[in-house]
């Protein structure tokens, strides 16, 4: 006799062989999702160092008005061997006036702000932009102290402005910076 020998072999699937796909996607996914986060923070970041110099060119520009305001007010002043405010550049009397700063040429005018009784309050405004679309927008203010007859408070306000363009406007995207400088001083006659 014979004898025959018969042998099945019949093969399932194995339930692994899924998985490791499903594996690879998931890898996948979450090195997508690291990189995609990463990238956003780097952006973000950039974004905010470029704002940061924008920030500190408008400081300086603001600086930069401050001080040429300053200067004006108390050069003249020492030109003139003078106490008297009339030789100063932001002087109490109203009309025309020139300064120079950073190499510009600037043209203002000094006006009166309240009215002919005293105490009066005198400001000059003026535009530094020189480094246009930088720029500062300067107002000295003068007003006699109430109370004291012989006292001038000085005020300088300066605004310095970046992406602001030639006009030195408020506009959308500028970044601002002030600065005030305030101090008082005594005159050799009556505040008025």
């Amino acid at each position: 006799m014979m004898h025959l020998s018969y042998q099945h072999s019949v093969s399932f699937p194995t339930r692994t062989s899924g998985v490791t796909l499903l594996i690879a996607f998931l890898v996948m996914t979450m090195s997508f999702s690291l990189a995609t986060g990463i990238f956003t923070l780097l952006f973000s970041e950039y974004k905010l160092s470029g704002q940061e110099s924008d920030s500190i060119r408008a400081f300086y520009m603001a600086n930069f008005g401050l001080e040429c305001a300053r200067y004006w007010g108390e050069a003249r002043e020492q030109i003139n061997n003078s106490a008297n405010d009339s030789y100063r550049a932001f002087s109490r009397t109203t009309g025309a006036k020139e300064i120079s700063c950073g190499g510009q040429t600037i043209t203002f005018s000094t006006i009166l702000l309240t009215g002919g009784g005293a105490p009066r309050a005198y400001t000059s405004n003026f535009i530094l932009n020189n480094t246009s679309p930088d720029c500062a927008a300067v107002t000295v203010t003068k007003s006699c102290i109430n109370g004291s007859p012989k006292q001038l408070q000085t005020s300088i306000l300066s605004r310095g402005r970046v992406r602001a363009g030639a006009s030195c406007g408020v506009a959308d995207r500028v970044i601002e910076r002030a600065l005030e400088f305030t101090f008082i001083e005594r005159l050799p006659s009556n505040c008025n």
